[in-house]
């Protein structure tokens, strides 16, 4: 098997249209989350939900303040090469958001 290298993932994009989008851990753990958007502003909730679709975060309102980025630990623990379930709803004051895990 070969190993799982971070920097091969790209970010998730997310838009209007677009709410929900599987991400393969590369580690035992998920540390950082960092989302940037298109506009400064932008506010949206978050919800990670694991393989069997419990709920393993959720965050409503996120808000970026006057920038256009995201940020905050999650700590969030998991098994390697588990397919996790990233959704992003209610985005407001942007169109277009990218979500970076590691």
């Amino acid at each position: 098997m070969l190993p799982i290298d971070p920097v091969e993932f790209p970010p998730l994009k997310f838009s209007k249209e677009t709410s929900s989008q599987k991400y393969r851990m590369s580690a035992n753990k998920i540390g950082w989350l960092r989302a940037t958007a298109n506009k400064p502003g932008v506010k949206f909730d978050l919800t990670i939900k694991d393989a069997l679709g419990r709920v393993k975060i959720q965050r409503l309102g996120c808000d970026s303040g006057r920038a256009s980025e995201f940020g905050e630990l999650l700590n969030l623990p998991g098994q390697l090469g588990e397919e996790i379930e990233v959704c992003i709803e209610n985005v407001q004051d942007g169109e277009e958001l990218q979500v970076f895990l590691n």
